[in-house]
């Protein structure tokens, strides 16, 4: 698929230049410990040595939080448009990964993710599909996943703190009807959870966990 090149730079630019304020403010709001709740709760059953993949990683919040659940044998990569949001991600999980090399980070493109086919057991993503097409960042999504693989996607909400940050970060909103149209014509949907209402994550994200059909 031919990506529109002007598309691809603008947005790493943006990331480039926002992403120590992204990084803090997500921090902040204790966005990491809320995915390892949700993480430590309900994760699936994956094979012992399991392949993950961090689609879209920013500052690597959510690869931090998955280094802490799913054990040492694992075997995760994280990618990301902006050439800083894979340093700051790598600062994120510091030594205790990398020391292990089971974790691993590159610039690359969702729509065009330079993976085989079933190269994952498991892609979670949060704040990346909200910069593409949706059928068509599913569709490279559920190409890289092995038979039966999960899918992790934190979509936006439509709340006032969604759409804050839709504006913030130049994201689109997508309409819950438009993301479970999207999301069943690739994958079975098991569970959407909402977060507490205690959570800052929650005021403008849920969790779908799903299946690849």
């Amino acid at each position: 698929m031919k990506i529109p090149t002007e598309h691809v730079l603008d947005v790493e630019a943006f990331y480039d230049r926002i992403i120590r304020f992204y990084d803090i403010s997500f921090k902040f709001n204790r966005y990491s410990r809320s995915l390892e709740r949700y993480l430590n709760d309900r994760l699936p059953a994956l094979p012992e040595k399991p392949r993950i993949l961090d689609a879209g990683c920013g500052p690597g919040l959510l690869t931090e939080a998955l280094r802490k659940t799913v054990g040492c044998q694992a075997r995760i990569v994280g990618i990301d448009l902006s050439a800083k949001s894979i340093e700051v991600a790598k600062q994120t999980v510091g030594g205790a990964g990398n020391s292990f090399n089971k974790i691993q980070f590159m610039q690359a493109n969702l729509l065009n993710m330079p993976f085989h086919d079933e190269s994952f057991d498991l892609v979670v993503t949060s704040g990346a599909l909200e910069y593409v097409s949706l059928q068509i960042g599913l569709s490279e999504i559920a190409r890289v996943l092995a038979p039966g693989g999960y899918l992790i996607y934190l979509p936006l909400r439509p709340t006032l703190a969604g759409y804050f940050l839709a504006v913030s970060f130049r994201m689109k909103m997508y309409m819950p009807d438009e993301v479970l149209e999207s999301v069943s014509s690739r994958f079975r949907i098991i569970s959407e959870h909402l977060f507490k209402a205690s959570e800052p994550i929650g005021w403008s994200k849920t969790a779908m966990l799903c299946r690849k059909l």
